[in-house]
């Protein structure tokens, strides 16, 4: 018999490499009552602390499921056909599930349609107002859904969704507002998942090409349908007992497990506490006016733009219009910001090829019209100044050409030769880019009366 020696820190043990049977996991548990079969494989492992224990491994687990089939008389049929899906979410027909982003609000009609909205208020002759921007991202057909064609178990398909394999139900809807990118309608695919610890919630929005959408729907309903559920692995236990008047469980493996239960039931109510404020807003949202709606106004987190090394000439070129910038992270859509000439998002497909949409380009004399009409009278800004960027791709929506406010923003606190960049959709199609770096701070000396520099 081999021992083993383990770490200061003892961590149950779960195996999941063996080399029959590849999908079982082995765990080790410790039982002073159990007294194993002689016969059995086994081993002694010992803890830092010098605590020693013999343990046992378990049969092949061939035999096993062959005696469970055996007493259960289960041949893998039960004999009844699960739900299908379509029968399990019927309860949820004409509900309405909302997601909440920083400008748009998603939603989720179950059988009806999926729509994404913004809402403004204003106020005319001293009476509130609402302004809401909307855009159908699908509408639910009979022939798309299939409720008629309710003909045997469902296709289960699978999708990956924060590292893990779920199964999804998943209900097509077509027919949305023309995208004026493709000149297609857009449609939206919902999948529905299994989630036993959640009623019904939008769990994840996404552009997956252009004006194609699929949003994800974590339901209990669906979990009725065993197939839609995730599949335990199988464990089979390795059974050690204590030796040397060791005790019945390591000392430092009894004080991980309680510190693991304790986090646990942290995290429980953690998860209670945002389901609950969760439901809360999306009751907010289906029973209250429009105006009751508080729309999010967070931004995006600021992405360095470039780590390469400092370049000394980067205010100049910036001034001339010689460079550009990039940023979006791992969006759909990433931007391209070249100072005195556009702004634009970009979306490269697999094959390399690039969908461009241009959000505003620069023309000075445009920009010295606006700067008149509506910066000339406000008070200049010691360190920081901005350009109109007009005459971008027409937005069906409101029936204007897209425009970009650029803010330069002197940072005199960032490294040298840092630039970060940030891009805000604060109305429809009209957007704000802020670029804030030290080289905005050697800027602003050269800046005329329309806060355009002019190099030396």
């Amino acid at each position: 018999m081999k021992g083993l020696l383990l770490g200061a820190l003892w961590l149950p043990l779960l195996v999941s490499t063996n080399p029959f049977e590849p999908d079982v996991v082995f765990d080790l548990k410790f039982d002073s009552l159990t007294i194993p079969t002689p016969e059995l494989p086994n081993f002694r492992i010992k803890t830092s602390s010098s605590e020693e224990y013999e343990c046992f491994l378990p049969k092949s687990t061939d035999a096993d499921d062959g005696d469970d089939q055996a007493e259960s008389g289960d041949d893998g049929l039960s004999g009844t056909t699960p739900a299908h899906p379509i029968q399990l979410l019927q309860p949820l027909s004409g509900t309405c599930l909302f997601r909440l982003e920083p400008y748009w609000t998603y939603e989720v009609c179950i059988g009806k349609h999926v729509r994404q909205f913004h809402e403004e208020k204003y106020t005319v002759g001293g009476k509130k107002k609402t302004k809401v921007t909307e855009f159908y991202l699908g509408r639910s057909t009979v022939a798309a859904q299939g409720e008629d064609e309710i003909v045997g178990p469902a296709d289960v398909k699978h999708m990956t969704m924060d590292e893990e394999e779920l199964a999804y139900f998943g209900r097509l809807y077509p027919k949305g507002d023309k995208c004026d990118l493709t000149g297609e309608p857009r449609q939206t695919e919902v999948r529905y998942v299994c989630d036993e610890t959640t009623r019904h919630s939008v769990v994840a929005f996404a552009e997956t090409s252009t004006c194609r959408y699929q949003i994800t729907v974590a339901t209990l309903l669906l979990c009725d349908n065993p197939n839609y559920v995730e599949e335990e692995p199988e464990v089979a236990g390795i059974t050690c007992k204590a030796l040397n008047g060791a005790p019945g469980k390591p000392t430092a493996l009894t004080e991980l497990e309680a510190e693991r239960e304790l986090f646990a039931k942290e995290e429980e109510e953690r998860a209670r506490a945002a389901r609950a404020a969760q439901e809360t807003q999306a009751e907010q949202l289906i029973n209250r006016p429009p105006e009751k709606v508080k729309p999010n106004t967070a931004k995006r987190p600021e992405r360095p733009a470039s780590k390469k090394p400092v370049d000394k000439n980067l205010m100049k070129k910036i001034v001339r219009g010689a460079t550009c910038f990039h940023g979006g992270g791992n969006g759909w859509w990433k931007f391209e910001f070249c100072p005195g000439q556009h702004v634009r998002q970009y979306h490269v497909h697999a094959d390399g090829r690039r969908e461009y949409i241009m959000l505003g380009t620069w023309d000075v004399a445009a920009h010295q019209v606006r700067f008149a009409d509506e910066q000339a009278n406000k008070p200049k800004r010691a360190r920081s100044f901005t350009h109109h960027y007009h005459n971008g791709a027409h937005c069906d929506a409101v029936n204007q050409p897209r425009r970009v406010d650029v803010r330069y923003v002197c940072s005199s606190n960032m490294d040298e030769g840092q630039v970060t960049l940030t891009l805000e959709e604060r109305a429809t199609c009209e957007y704000v880019m802020t670029m804030r770096s030290t080289v905005v701070c050697e800027m602003l000396p050269l800046l005329d009366e329309y806060h355009v520099p002019v190099l030396p």
